[in-house]
């Protein structure tokens, strides 16, 4: 199939880029290294052909016979290096154990994925905790797929250019486009990236720490935040079987003792990387991109002038890369690196690197931002999402939810080098932009920062914990112990998945699909309730606007959308209605049931356009909310 031989063509071009930059890496490491790098550039190219053609009725048909054409020419041309690793030294082969433990990874990664989100016939089926946070992003993915969203526009804001790092949900949509079905393109992207970054993450401990066995437990502590979360969930349960019952049985992410946002949505869960499934691929590259600075200062302590700029630059047109995949990632990759520079060595060299990488990135920022930029004074904010943000209790709140991490990391970097401890300094730069910046709308964003903060020192905890490990009998016991501290939350969250509860929202077949798919175009506009999940978004089709949420955390200006958006469905004066409407390029307008009982009921407007203007739809069946779709004159 076109789609697997995409991929397939991502991975060379991967390689081609890896070889000459890790080319003593464990082959296994170097592989996902090589998927991730070639993902991120077969899908700009893919997605800046396709632009190329927004004027067409296809550009992602057109955007693609480029991108296969290249890709064949790149190939051809360099097919002797890669059957042959001409020029470069082979990457060391990984043995039984390395690849059991990739297997393992990609198996896990699969269940999460396809576990969380199918398609049949008739509908999706899509995890209960995942409908909010799916809603606008298969909209992308349809908005590409068997849309027209070139250029680029929000499907639930429409009118502006995108502010939401779309990339992930583009190549989901192009995958889809070249012959996967959505649950499929959006699945098989997920567990791949998952996969490549835990990967990483493994070689993140191996090269940084020199073990095995840290690598490996590096990669797994990314199932298990740590969070002291499940001590109060499990005392409230009373005995022990209750308490295996509620664990083996839970259907809940486990709740805080905090009531602060997000604390009881699982942003701490794996939940969070379920719903923004963009996010490995770009933790990914970053870790790629960081572990060649850590090997280049390592090997070079005189000389430095003599090390080459470029693959430094290289490493930075990769992080350049990464804003439309994920804006937070590249904020935390960049600030990152840039503290790296304090560490002696190279300055020059990885100066070259963020001065690369900042050319490329802010024109993309300043697309995502453009007419929502925050002033310098809206950019401090200290607290996160702590309420009051007094010092005792963001100091108790951090402590509760990182405090065991927290704790053994320090004391890894108290065993470790002064290279190691600069290293820790440059990751606890991200909890201070988490605690001390709001750079989006919602401040609860800052919790990516955290995230990969907590990847960067999962190492070092991975380290304490086998240094314990290999002293005797207490020692044992006691990495026993915090392992078991450390995995407990993330375990019952394991169960919280497994015993999910999936929602059917119909998809792919029934009179309104039909319809939508034959009487519309892709770039026409409908103004219709505010929608999360909507065979009208499923179709690729475009809404004036969403679920108000969506468009507000990015920026757009919701209040001035929501005062026209009410007008129009509380206009009564045909004449002004059918000048706002065809104002704001509204092509078809639709009612349903929710619109007929909600705040706009008693106002609604429905009887204006029953007598005059052309109704083109009705739902019959009652099975898509009774809804009713006229025809803009």
């Amino acid at each position: 199939m076109l789609a697997i031989l995409y991929l397939l063509i991502a991975f060379f071009v991967g390689e081609l880029i890896c070889r000459r930059l890790f080319s003593s890496w464990l082959s296994i490491h170097r592989f996902a290294a090589s998927f991730l790098i070639g993902l991120l550039i077969c899908t700009w190219c893919s997605y800046l052909f396709a632009l190329a053609f927004y004027w067409t009725d296809n550009p992602l048909l057109y955007g693609n016979f480029v991108f296969f054409s290249a890709a064949a020419v790149l190939l051809f041309a360099n097919y002797k290096n890669l059957a042959s690793f001409q020029g470069t030294e082979p990457a060391v082969s990984a043995g039984w154990p390395d690849w059991t433990f990739a297997g393992v990874m990609l198996v896990v990664s699969s269940w999460l994925a396809f576990g969380t989100l199918g398609v049949d016939s008739d509908n999706l089926k899509i995890a209960a905790f995942l409908l909010n946070d799916f809603g606008p992003n298969l909209s992308i993915v349809q908005s590409f797929a068997v849309g027209h969203n070139f250029p680029t526009e929000y499907p639930h804001f429409i009118g502006e250019p995108i502010r939401y790092h779309f990339l992930f949900w583009f190549q989901g949509g192009n995958l889809e486009f070249l012959s996967l079905n959505i649950a499929w393109a959006v699945n098989l992207l997920s567990a791949l990236t998952l996969a490549a970054m835990l990967i990483v993450f493994d070689a993140f401990g191996r090269i940084v720490f020199l073990s095995k066995s840290v690598g490996r437990l590096t990669a797994s502590l990314f199932f298990f935040h740590g969070s002291l979360s499940f001590v109060p969930f499990l005392i409230s349960k009373g005995s022990v079987p209750a308490m295996i019952s509620a664990s083996v049985g839970a259907t809940e992410w486990i709740p805080s003792i905090y009531k602060y946002t997000g604390e009881q949505w699982g942003v701490w869960s794996l939940g969070t990387f379920l719903a923004q499934r963009h996010l490995p691929a770009a933790v990914g590259i970053f870790f790629i991109v960081l572990l060649f600075v850590i090997e280049q200062v390592r090997s070079v302590q005189k000389d430095s002038d003599r090390v080459p700029f470029a693959p430094f630059a290289l490493c930075g047109i990769l992080m350049g890369l990464l804003p439309t995949w994920n804006g937070a990632v590249f904020v935390a990759g960049f600030a990152v690196i840039a503290t790296v520079v304090l560490i002696r060595g190279l300055r020059l060299q990885i100066l070259t690197l963020l001065i690369t990488a900042a050319v490329i990135a802010v024109p993309q920022i300043l697309l995502l931002r453009s007419g929502g930029s925050r002033s310098v004074g809206e950019l401090f904010r200290w607290g996160y999402v702590v309420d009051p943000p007094t010092a005792w209790n963001v100091g108790e709140y951090f402590l509760f939810t990182f405090g065991i991490k927290f704790a053994l990391a320090l004391t890894a970097a108290f065993l470790l080098s002064a290279f190691h401890r600069k290293l820790m300094l440059a990751a606890f730069g991200l909890v201070g932009l988490a605690f001390c910046t709001q750079l989006s709308t919602d401040v609860m964003n800052n919790h990516k920062f955290l995230n990969v903060w907590l990847f960067l020192i999962n190492g070092f905890v991975a380290y304490s914990i086998v240094r314990l490990a290999k002293l005797k009998y207490v020692g044992k016991m006691l990495a026993g112990v915090l392992l078991i501290f450390i995995a407990i939350g993330g375990t019952i969250e394991l169960f919280r998945i497994r015993n999910i509860n999936m929602v059917d929202v119909p998809y792919g077949s029934g009179p309104l699909y039909e319809w939508l798919n034959n009487s519309t175009s892709p770039r026409d506009i409908f103004l219709t309730n505010n929608f999360v999940n909507h065979p009208i978004l499923l179709s690729g089709r475009r809404i004036f606007y969403g679920w108000s949420y969506f468009g507000w955390s990015m920026g757009y200006p919701t209040g001035k959308r929501d005062e026209i958006y009410k007008r129009m469905y509380t206009e009564h004066d045909l004449e002004v209605l059918v000048r706002m409407l065809r104002a704001n390029n509204i092509r078809f307008v639709a009612f349903d049931d929710g619109l007929r009982s909600g705040h706009l009921a008693p106002g609604l407007n429905e009887r204006v356009f029953e007598a005059s203007f052309e109704k083109v739809f009705v739902d019959h069946g009652r099975k898509y909310g009774s809804i009713v779709i006229y025809r803009v004159p």
